[in-house]
C-alpha cells in the first residue's frame, strides 16, 4: 500500500503513475465497498424471507392444529317431491302419528296454524320397506367434498382447472344416520323433507388424507351431493326392475341445507335457491345436482354463525361446478 507522502503528480499537476495506480486503487475500493454492501443487503433480505417463511410455516401449523376438519358435525334437510311414489302415504303416516296421544310429533307454528310435523324415523308404525319413498330413504348418501382452490382478490377470477380436489366425507343414511333423523311434512308446501341433525362424523367416514384442517381449505371449495347408492336401493327389486324402478326416482330428491358444525365456534352452511349468497347450486345429468361453497381466504374471514364473503361474486359458478365435478369424479 502506498504511503500518505508518495508523490501522485507531476510538476504540472497531472497524475504520475503512482497517482494512477491509487486512482485506481481507489476506484476498485468503492467498487468492493459497493458490492460487498449490495450482497450483505441480499444476504439480509434472503435471511429475513427465510425467516418469514419459516414464521408463517409455524403459524400455519398452529392454525392446522385450532381448526381440524375431524370433531365436526353434520346437519342436512332434503327435498322429497310431491310426486314421487308413496309420498302421499308418508304424508298420510305423518299426520295419523302427530294426532295420536303419547306421540313423539313435533309440531312447527307459523302463527296460530300449524304449518309442519315431524317423527323421529325410528318411531313405531314407520312403513315397511317395498315402499318407494323408504327405499328411497333407506339408499340415500351424502357426500361432502374439501377442495383447494388459488388465493383471489375481486379482481382476479379463479382459473379455470386450477381446483385441487383433497379429500371428503361420505355418510350413508341406512347405516349410520337414523338416530338423528326426522320425517317431516310441511302442510304449507305439501312436501315431505327428510332432516338430519347434529350427525357427529366418524374418523372412517372420511376419504382421502389431503386435508386435516380448516385452514387447508382456505381459500378452498366445499361441496355438497346427495345421492342414492343403487346396490341398497335395487336390494329388494329384482335386478331387471332396478333401473325401471330407479330411473323415476333420480332427481326427486335433492338437498335444500346443509350444515357442517366444529369443535371450535365455525360453522358453514350451504343452502340450495339463486338468493342463497354463499352457496352455488350446480346441475348434474338427469336433473340431479349438488350444493358449492367457495370459502375466502383466510380461516378467520369466517364468522362464528357461518358468514363470510361471496367469493363466487368474482368467480364463474358453471366453471367452478364443472372444475370440482370433474376432480371429485378422479
Amino acid at each position: 500500500m502506498m504511503g500518505i507522502g508518495v508523490e501522485t503528480r507531476e510538476a504540472n499537476g497531472q497524475l504520475n503513475r503512482k497517482g494512477h495506480i491509487a486512482l485506481i486503487g481507489i476506484i476498485v475500493s468503492g467498487i468492493l465497498a459497493v458490492g460487498t454492501s449490495i450482497y450483505e443487503f441480499g444476504a439480509g433480505l434472503k435471511k429475513e424471507q427465510e425467516e418469514l417463511k419459516r414464521s408463517q410455516r409455524l403459524l400455519s401449523s398452529v392454525e392446522r392444529g385450532l381448526y381440524p376438519l375431524r370433531g365436526m358435525k353434520v346437519s342436512f334437510r332434503l327435498r322429497i317431491d310431491p310426486n314421487l311414489q308413496g309420498s302421499k302415504e308418508f304424508k298420510n303416516f305423518i299426520l295419523q302419528q302427530c294426532r295420536r296421544p303419547r306421540t313423539h310429533c313435533t309440531k312447527t307454528l307459523y302463527g296460530d296454524v300449524e304449518s309442519a310435523y315431524s317423527v323421529p324415523v325410528l318411531s313405531r308404525g314407520f312403513p315397511e320397506k317395498r315402499s318407494i319413498v323408504r327405499e328411497v330413504l333407506d339408499s340415500i348418501t351424502l357426500e361432502i367434498g374439501f377442495f383447494q382452490r388459488p388465493r383471489t382478490d375481486n379482481s382476479a377470477a379463479i382459473a379455470p382447472g386450477s381446483i385441487k380436489s383433497l379429500n371428503g366425507v361420505n355418510l350413508i343414511w341406512r347405516e349410520d344416520l337414523k338416530k338423528h333423523s326426522m320425517l317431516s311434512y310441511d302442510s304449507t308446501e305439501n312436501v315431505l323433507f327428510l332432516v338430519v341433525r347434529d350427525y357427529p362424523v366418524r374418523e372412517d367416514q372420511f376419504y382421502g388424507t389431503d386435508a386435516y384442517s380448516l385452514s387447508d381449505l382456505t381459500p378452498g371449495v366445499i361441496t355438497a351431493h346427495a345421492d342414492l347408492w343403487a346396490s341398497g336401493f335395487c336390494e329388494d327389486f329384482e335386478a331387471a326392475s332396478c333401473n325401471q324402478q330407479l330411473r323415476p326416482v333420480l332427481g326427486k330428491v335433492f338437498l335444500t341445507q346443509v350444515e357442517l358444525k366444529f369443535p371450535y365456534p365455525t360453522t358453514i352452511e350451504l343452502f340450495r335457491g339463486a338468493d342463497s349468497g354463499q352457496t352455488v347450486t350446480c346441475q348434474l345429468p338427469y336433473n340431479d345436482e349438488f350444493l358449492l361453497s367457495l370459502l375466502p381466504n383466510e380461516v378467520k374471514q369466517i364468522s362464528s354463525t357461518g358468514e363470510f364473503e361471496h367469493v363466487e361474486s368474482y368467480a364463474n359458478p358453471k366453471q367452478v361446478c364443472l372444475d370440482t365435478n370433474r376432480r371429485s369424479l378422479k
